[in-house]
């Protein structure tokens, strides 16, 4: 969109996003930016710097890196320490020992959190006695909200409150859901974005192939 005049503006842009969750499903995002143009007859020096943040990264692709985020740059590395509170109020950190861990990020407003998740936990359910240790992550989320969910989605796993999205950032998770699978030293050795048929088939080769004593990234100890 274009204001009138002899020297036009860019004041509003407008993108659709088509998202598959799957073949069958579609859904589409709308974005849409409003612009303001305020004439100066001169700028300030500080309204023309540029300083670029020290945790900044550059992207080929704004819309493939939020969509993905970094999460893959931590395979192979040391997961980073978890401090959170559960949602029956005990506390909860990332364990060392025998247990494999699969995090999984979610919020209640992400509708791909939801689709198919009963696939998902039914196949987790089959490793809870072979040492495989499930929790879901929240990010943003209070309490109160939570609970709510729980009521109505009848959840019994365990669910991790990461209100100030502190886990979030240090996971560089910036889709949902987004699956983290650690082995017993602590190392990522996978990350899935979504929760589709393929995704869930992935997460099944690979936790029998951590179980069986082997990897599959080499990493940190």
């Amino acid at each position: 969109y274009v204001a009138e005049g002899d020297a036009p503006l860019l004041v509003k842009t407008v993108q659709k996003i088509r998202i598959g969750l799957e073949p069958e499903i579609k859904r589409e995002l709308l974005v849409t930016t409003n612009l303001t143009w305020k004439k100066l007859d001169r700028h300030p020096e500080e309204d023309l710097r540029v300083e670029v943040p020290q945790d900044s990264a550059e992207v080929d692709d704004l819309h493939s890196h939020l969509q993905h985020g970094g999460a893959y740059s931590q395979l192979g590395e040391a997961a980073p320490a978890i401090n959170l509170k559960l949602l029956d109020g005990t506390d909860w950190s990332l364990p060392r020992g025998e247990e494999l861990v699969v995090l999984y990020f979610f919020a209640s407003w992400a509708l791909p959190s939801h689709h198919e998740k009963e696939e998902l936990l039914e196949i987790l359910s089959e490793y809870e006695a072979e040492h495989v240790r499930f929790v879901a992550i929240s990010v943003g989320e209070d309490a109160e909200t939570l609970r709510e969910l729980v009521k109505t989605k009848k959840y019994e796993h365990s669910i991790a409150l990461d209100t100030e999205h502190k886990v979030t950032t240090a996971y560089q998770v910036t889709s949902l859901p987004t699956i983290v699978v650690i082995d017993k030293h602590r190392t990522v050795q996978s990350v899935f974005v979504g929760n589709s048929h393929e995704v869930r088939a992935e997460l099944k080769r690979d936790l029998d192939h951590l179980r069986s004593g082997k990897t599959i990234v080499s990493g940190s100890r």
